[in-house]
C-alpha cells in the first residue's frame, strides 16, 4: 500500500479484486478495491465467529452510504450515514434493537432525538454547528414534557420545567 492505493505484492499494477482473511476456515475480514481504491463494502468479523461486528461501504476510497456497527449477538448497534467521507447522520441501539438516538445533520447542524427504552422520545433538538442551537425538550418515561431549554449557538439561555 502507497499512498491509501493498495497495490498486487510484486507489482505496479493498482489492486481490483477483493481482499480478505480467513483464519481456520473463518472469515476475519474483507475488503473490496478497485483501482487500488477502496470501492464496495469492508467487513470485520468476530474473532473465530461468523457474527458481522462492522460494515462500511466505499466509493472510490471515500466512505459513502451506510457504516454498519454491530454486537456480538449479531443485533445492530449503530449505523452512521456518509456522503464523501462525511457523516450526515447517526443511529444507534440498545443490545435488543430498540432505537436509543437518532440525528440527521449535515456540517454539525440538524435534528437530533434521543429515545427511552420504551421508544419514546427522552430528548430532541438541533445542533447547529456541532452546538446546541435553539429550542430543546426533554421529556419523561411516559411522553410528557419535562423540560424546555433554550441555547444559542451552545450557550444556555433558559430552562423551564413543566
Amino acid at each position: 500500500m502507497k499512498d491509501k492505493i493498495a497495490y498486487k505484492e510484486g507489482s505496479n499494477t493498482p489492486f481490483t479484486g477483493v481482499f480478505g482473511v480467513v483464519i481456520d476456515d473463518k472469515i476475519e475480514s474483507y475488503e473490496e478495491y478497485k483501482n487500488g481504491l477502496l470501492d464496495g463494502e469492508t467487513a470485520y468479523f468476530a474473532k473465530g465467529k461468523q457474527v458481522k461486528l462492522l460494515s462500511e461501504m466505499y466509493t472510490k476510497g471515500k466512505l459513502n452510504g451506510q457504516q454498519k456497527s454491530y454486537y456480538e449477538n449479531g443485533k445492530l448497534k449503530s449505523i452512521v450515514y456518509y456522503s464523501n467521507d462525511r457523516i450526515n447522520g447517526i443511529e444507534s441501539y440498545d443490545r435488543s434493537g430498540k432505537l436509543l438516538h437518532k440525528s440527521i445533520f449535515e456540517n454539525g447542524t440538524g435534528d437530533w432525538k434521543f429515545y427511552w427504552s420504551n421508544g419514546k422520545v427522552s430528548e430532541e433538538g438541533k445542533y447547529k454547528s456541532w452546538r446546541k442551537d435553539g429550542v430543546w425538550k426533554k421529556y419523561r418515561e411516559d411522553g410528557s414534557l419535562d423540560t424546555v431549554i433554550k441555547y444559542d449557538n451552545g450557550r444556555l439561555l433558559s430552562e423551564k420545567w413543566q
